[in-house]
């Protein structure tokens, strides 16, 4: 498929899925809906924007995937979330 672009916000979405079809996906907005994990995401590393502001997002083990492989990921937005712990930040 050749979606770049896609706005799920505000959606009260509580977890990541169906999106394993979308490669070309480059900017994703996931703000404001009711994500307590981030995953789901394991087929998108061409993302550069990720917008995960204003969830209950508590860890960030889901986005160890764009460390791990080539990806292209630039901007991370995790404002206004539950994250206690930053020491997680460094597998990005």
């Amino acid at each position: 498929r050749s979606l770049t672009d896609l706005n799920l916000s505000s959606n009260f979405l509580e977890r990541i899925e169906g999106l394993e079809q979308l490669h070309q996906l480059r900017f994703l907005n996931l703000a404001s809906n009711r994500l307590t994990t981030v995953g789901g995401l394991d087929a998108n590393l061409q993302l550069e924007r990720l917008i995960l502001s204003h969830n209950y997002i508590s860890t960030l083990c889901g986005l160890q995937v764009f460390h791990d492989r080539r990806a292209n990921l630039s901007v991370l937005d995790l404002r206004d979330n539950r994250i206690a712990a930053l020491e997680e930040i460094r597998m990005l």
